[in-house]
């Protein structure tokens, strides 16, 4: 009875040894490694490149990276999607890897010595780029001085071990909603400074960058590529001031370019009124306008803007660019004040127009065709830019940019991919939400933008 026993356990092992083995081999190459995402992200995106092909409808066959067969086999999964963060103020990623192995010989050029711990494999890139390994994915981070990658290590490890990433919940699931193959999802105090020195200015007391949620996602359509972002509000007070701000614009009726095919032109349907009672409504800009109403009379400027406005660049410049600013007024009563501003050096111009001076710039300004004209270049006050038609991508839009990339292209000589980068035709930037923004880079006519830019022609 005893052996009897033994052979239904042996079996039962056998059973078991070869089920392990059968599922070791079969089973898929891993999971998302969304879960290898730390904890501490700020900025976490996910790039599917697989996805953008076939939305593109790119055959990975007819692409340099894939037709190299070393490099095709060159360990990293694509049939996964990759993902970025940002931490601790470093960049990192994480990236599906099908082979390990083949992935650290066809970079052996690239990487330092190869060591073993904690059951990972470890390697700096390039010097400044500490990486952990494991059979099914890998986590970079940097770029880090050596004394700095010793620090890095344990949050690389644990990393590396996370069943699932403890990222911040609005984050992943903002970065979870979105379609497209490319994406990202942040807030607002990872925008650059650059861009951030007005807009803090002009936010409520109590709402800060760090209030506000961004996502975005790019995608191939019809041979353009086409970036959208949301911006939505993380507090009852940040959702109320984006509310507050979308009520200041409305949607373009008219489209006044100062001058036919210019490098850059921006319209945008606005209520000065409205306008006018958000500066006001914080205390920041309050102290502004009440500074410059003590020389000019600003708010009763403002508060006649009633319909839309517009700014062309004829042509790109580095220095002395000519720019011409047009607003559609609800009444030009200010206009009979300009005796009493002080602190400007105004003079009657041609044209019912005046040259104003202040610290050694100088401007154009008066009425032309009912419009509010401002400009440094005096062609722009003798004849009134023609209403054009409304152009079909910016119907229905509180805020429409275009800009012309032909009239960089020389600039565009000196940059890596120049080739690409000459393809793109335009750039066009609308939004019929302040929630709501579309970004669109369109090459030639009949011509595929994703497609030249992967193959690098």
């Amino acid at each position: 009875m005893r052996r009897k026993w033994y052979y239904v356990g042996g079996g039962c092992a056998a059973v078991a040894a070869v089920c392990l083995v059968l599922w070791l081999c079969l089973r898929p190459r891993g999971g998302d490694c969304s879960s290898a995402l730390p904890k501490e992200a700020t900025l976490v995106a996910r790039i599917d490149l697989r996805g953008l092909l076939e939305q593109g409808g790119i055959s990975e066959k007819g692409l340099p990276l894939m037709a190299d067969k070393e490099l095709a086999t060159g360990g990293i999964d694509l049939c996964r999607p990759s993902y970025g963060f940002v931490c601790r103020g470093y960049c990192g990623a994480v990236v599906p890897l099908s082979d390990r192995d083949a992935f650290l010989r066809q970079t052996a050029e690239l990487h330092g010595k190869v060591s073993r711990q904690g059951g990972l494999r470890w390697t700096v890139f390039g010097g400044s780029w500490l990486v952990a390994l494991d059979r099914e994915k890998l986590v970079a981070i940097g770029p880090a001085t050596t004394q700095e990658q010793e620090g890095l290590r344990e949050l690389l490890a644990s990393c590396m071990r996370q069943k699932s990433t403890e990222v911040d919940g609005e984050l992943l699931k903002a970065l979870g909603q979105r379609q497209e193959p490319v994406c990202f999802a942040t807030n607002g105090e990872m925008l650059p400074e650059s861009l951030t020195a007005c807009l803090k200015a002009a936010l409520p007391e109590g709402v800060t960058l760090g209030d506000f949620a961004l996502s975005a996602g790019l995608r191939a359509e019809d041979g353009a590529l086409t970036l959208r972002l949301n911006v939505d509000g993380r507090s009852k007070k940040a959702r109320a001031f984006l509310t507050e701000l979308d009520s200041v614009l409305r949607p373009i009726d008219t489209y006044m370019p100062a001058c036919e095919q210019p490098f850059l032109h921006l319209e945008a349907g606005l209520s000065g009124e409205r306008l006018l009672e958000l500066l006001r409504g914080n205390p920041r800009t309050r102290t502004a306008l009440l500074a410059a109403n003590m020389a000019v009379d600003l708010d009763m400027a403002v508060k006649s803007i009633d319909g839309d406005i517009s700014l062309t660049m004829p042509t790109f410049a580095l220095f002395e660019a000519q720019v011409a600013v047009q607003a559609e007024l609800r009444d030009s009563a200010f206009m009979g004040n300009i005796k009493d501003w002080t602190g400007l050096k105004i003079v009657p111009a041609r044209n019912d127009f005046y040259l104003c001076s202040y610290r050694g710039a100088a401007c154009y300004f008066g009425l032309l065709g009912g419009r509010l004209v401002v400009t440094n270049a005096e062609r722009y006050t003798l004849a009134p830019a023609l209403a054009s038609p409304l152009p079909k991508e910016a119907q229905g839009q509180k805020v429409y940019a275009a800009l012309d990339f032909s009239g960089i292209s020389e600039l565009l000589t000196f940059l890596p991919g120049q080739r690409s980068l000459s393809k793109i035709e335009t750039l066009t930037l609308s939004s019929k939400d302040v929630r709501e923004w579309t970004l669109t880079l369109r090459a030639g006519q009949g011509e595929d933008l994703l497609r030249y830019l992967l193959k690098g022609e």
